[in-house]
């Protein structure tokens, strides 16, 4: 072999060994690569989820009973770069749409930041969470870029908080939309419990809450149970079978299987049985408090130039709501002086208000929230004869009462009874039912919160009539009393009392008499599962105090 070919072989094995040495440390650099990227993406998300969670924990003790944050603490007045960079963050297309209609992305209070932070912590007495926060970060090498905020939502009640971890080119960010627990979670909630029973012949559609024991009623000859279509959370059962006439207790020590056969529980998990501490009374001093700071005394209105304001009346007042040529027509009247409150279908907060001055009409126009609060009683009526009362209503409205609501029509909201206005006076089946439900989850805008410190009342004539098959579509609250029936024992069968919404009360009140042919209503209460999905608007649902309820949640992963 000729030496210049010994030099031409060593020269092609050397150009092999470097180009495959080349390859190795170019797979063996993209798998480092490939693995500190992984790595990084894995620590920032668990910085990410750290920094929701924290972030959530400290918006929940800012939050009042009216689902609202301290202004003194939550100013949403900060606009830097990194408040307005959540538009820029890779989300879903259907949160991308959200986020542009309905979050106000120029402005946010920012919660933390390592690039400076203006929540006042003092103030919200978390001094040690948020050091014990900044504790856990230090365990992580420098470079590592944290930024959490949290937004408004407009329809009021709602945030939308966000956060977001960057280190070096990677970043992770997530978003929860959040609430507080409002007291509209459950189709009923009580705290106290007489002796009034649940029947066989009744359906509460939806979950169903008491802080005591309840009561229910098996009728003889009767194949039908008693219903809940949502979990069912009380201490106990105390149940009356009427064919053997014996009374039989269900709890946690007692029978707890044996509920299933007796009864129909169709919620997941179906029961539990479990005692509550929340006390209502305890919630509502805050609840009037914050219901006050929304209104203005409705003299003060006229008279004054206010932003979005809600009307507060002193006198006990009658109030009717007609739907008249495409407006929302309000008629007050406090015997002594007429107001009329008028809004175009689906435009409030833009509102009109017209008033008596010198004996003559005039006219203002108002930004109006939605809230009506008075100091005396309220009662709900309508000019028509009795069986044909409707209180029909568009937007999302409140009306509070230091003492009592009285019912005295229909309350149905526009769009649903526009779709269903043929079974006004009918009793609802389930069938029917599924149709409602799913339209107001689709398409109805508006809903009703009833408030009151003592009692929500459906009136009773003087002659004991009532309206038959009775519809209420709206949320309940008695703080320190009852939803029930004037003079219940008396009069006759009325029905079904269909109830598309939630209620809550201190102590169960009564609707109907037990049997067949008695006085009064049977029940039929459905859950409006807007709830659940934070799409009921009013500005004004009582809440608990310092507590969160999540609504959705989405994180979104970004590299370069």
């Amino acid at each position: 072999m000729k030496k210049g070919s010994i030099s031409i072989i060593l020269i092609s094995l050397l150009v092999v060994f470097s180009i495959f040495s080349i390859s190795i440390f170019s797979i063996l650099k993209n798998t480092h690569d490939v693995f500190s990227n992984n790595f990084k993406k894995l620590q920032a998300e668990k910085i990410a989820n750290n920094l929701l969670e924290f972030s959530i924990a400290t918006v929940k003790m800012g939050i009042d009973a009216m689902s609202n944050l301290r202004d003194d603490v939550f100013s949403f007045s900060d606009t830097s770069s990194d408040v307005k960079s959540i538009k820029n963050v890779n989300w879903t297309s259907q949160t991308k749409k959200f986020i542009n209609k309905y979050v106000d992305t120029s402005k946010a209070t920012i919660i933390f930041s390592t690039n400076g932070y203006s929540l006042d912590f003092e103030k919200l007495s978390l001094m040690d969470l948020k050091k014990s926060f900044e504790d856990y970060l230090s365990n992580f090498s420098e470079g590592i870029n944290t930024f959490s905020a949290i937004y408004k939502i407009k329809k009021g009640g709602k945030y939308l908080v966000y956060a977001k971890v960057k280190i070096d080119n990677i970043s992770y960010a997530k978003i929860a939309i959040i609430t507080s627990e409002k007291l509209n979670k459950y189709v009923y909630y009580s705290e106290e419990e007489p002796k009034f029973y649940f029947t066989s012949n009744e359906v509460i559609y939806g979950p169903l809450k008491s802080n005591a024991v309840i009561h229910t009623w098996q009728y003889a000859g009767n194949n039908k149970k008693f219903t809940v279509m949502g979990t069912l959370e009380v201490p106990g059962i105390r149940h009356y079978d009427e064919e053997s006439r014996k009374h039989i207790n269900y709890n946690a020590n007692n029978n707890p299987n044996e509920v299933y056969n007796v009864f129909n529980l169709k919620g997941n998990p179906p029961i539990k049985f479990v005692n509550s501490d929340v006390r209502f009374s305890e919630i509502y001093n805050d609840y009037s408090t914050a219901v006050s700071s929304l209104c203005m005394p409705i003299e003060e209105i006229i008279d004054t130039n206010f932003g979005e304001v809600g009307i507060a009346l002193s006198k006990d007042t009658k109030i009717e709501s007609n739907i008249e040529n495409g407006e929302n027509i309000l008629y007050i009247d406090t015997s002594d002086k007429m107001y009329i409150i008028s809004w175009k279908i689906g435009k409030l907060p833009d509102a009109r208000i017209q008033y008596k001055k010198n004996n003559i009409w005039k006219q203002k126009h108002i930004k109006f929230n939605g809230v009506i609060s008075s100091e005396k009683n309220i009662i709900l009526t309508n000019s028509n004869d009795l069986q044909n009362r409707r209180f029909l209503y568009d937007g999302n409205l409140t009306i509070f009462s230091k003492e009592n609501i009285y019912i005295d029509a229909r309350i149905i909201p526009y769009k649903t009874f526009s779709k269903f206005s043929t079974t006004e006076k009918d009793e609802i089946s389930l069938d029917e039912l599924e149709n409602i439900k799913e339209f107001v989850l689709e398409k109805e805008t508006s809903s009703l919160d009833l408030v009151s410190e003592r009692d929500i009342i459906i009136k009773s004539s003087t002659h004991n009539s009532r309206i038959n098959n009775h519809k209420i579509f709206a949320n309940i609250y008695s703080f320190d009393g009852s939803f029930k029936v004037e003079n219940y024992n008396l009069g006759n069968n009325n029905g079904q009392l269909f109830v598309f919404g939630s209620i809550m009360q201190k102590a169960r009140g009564v609707v109907g008499i037990v049997g067949n042919n008695q006085p009064g209503y049977y029940k039929f209460y459905v859950h409006d599962s807007r709830a659940l999905f934070g799409r009921i608007g009013t500005i004004a649902t009582p809440a608990k105090k310092k507590s969160i309820m999540i609504l959705y949640l989405e994180n979104a992963f970004e590299r370069g």
